[in-house]
């Protein structure tokens, strides 16, 4: 969504989803951008061992996977995010497909913010991860050339 001087009240109850393959070339990459190596993402003989199914990924690739569905979709451009918190229920591997959503649950037009709630869905429908988000939105003017 671009800027706006719209009401933010309107928002409330807006919400986006995303789709997402896990792959273990997505944990790989992310193992090594973040810098975490630990054997339960990337060893699947030392996850198995740990009674895992293989291995995990990473909690925080999750948390980039909500952080790409509030950038590029809600609020999208006009926002900001400011504060992400996430609780991780189950357990994800290369092969699930997640489901990112994301509802606008308040909003306050005086400072120009939102909170939302974020759930994850596996293909099965099976809950791995919920979450809070709050996110600054741009006023209409704040548009990039």
């Amino acid at each position: 969504m671009r800027p706006t001087d719209e009401s933010l009240e309107s928002w409330v109850g807006r919400t986006a989803s995303r789709e997402f393959d896990v792959t273990d070339e997505l944990i790989e990459r992310f193992a090594d951008l973040s810098g975490d190596r630990s054997p339960i993402h990337v060893d699947r003989a030392y996850a198995r061992r740990r009674g895992l199914d293989g291995c995990v990924m990473h909690g925080a690739l999750q948390a980039a996977l909500v952080s790409c569905l509030l950038g590029m979709e809600l609020p999208g451009e006009c926002g900001m995010l400011q504060e992400l918190a996430m609780r991780f229920r189950s357990p994800c591997y290369a092969g699930d497909r997640l489901t990112v959503t994301v509802m606008i649950g308040e909003a306050f037009d005086s400072v120009r913010t939102v909170r939302m709630s974020v759930r994850i869905v596996n293909q099965d429908g099976q809950l791995v991860s919920t979450g809070k988000a709050q996110s600054s939105v741009a006023p209409a003017g704040d548009e990039q050339p």
